[in-house]
């Protein structure tokens, strides 16, 4: 495409339509609403602290040892108030087989 037709009005506003939808695509304002963990060997993603704990800021603080040299206000070891997290099944395991055995006869050699 030359010079002249990309600087036209209309091509102006195709691209910046495109560039919009493409944006939309990228980007999402929605939040997750229910948080669980999966099971059978899925990875979880990463997922927000505050969906962990409800304490999340005063936890890590703590850990990081921020204000430990503080001998004025001391920091106090802060309690742990973490979040129940469900898990989710993405699909049914099938019944585990366990063949029986016939047992040995007794006037027969062992293995």
């Amino acid at each position: 495409m030359n010079t002249r037709n990309k600087n036209r009005k209309c091509e102006f506003f195709v691209d910046k339509t495109m560039q919009e939808q493409y944006a939309d695509r990228l980007t999402t304002t929605q939040a997750r609403q229910e948080v669980a963990y999966p099971l059978h060997g899925v990875n979880a993603p990463r997922m927000p602290a505050c969906q962990l704990s409800k304490n999340h800021v005063d936890i890590e603080t703590y850990l990081y040892g921020i204000g430990a040299n503080n001998y004025l206000f001391p920091t106090s070891t802060p309690q742990v108030s973490s979040v129940s997290i469900p898990s989710v099944n993405f699909y049914d395991r099938p019944a585990v087989y366990i063949p029986r055995l016939e047992p040995f006869l007794e006037n027969q050699r062992p293995l």
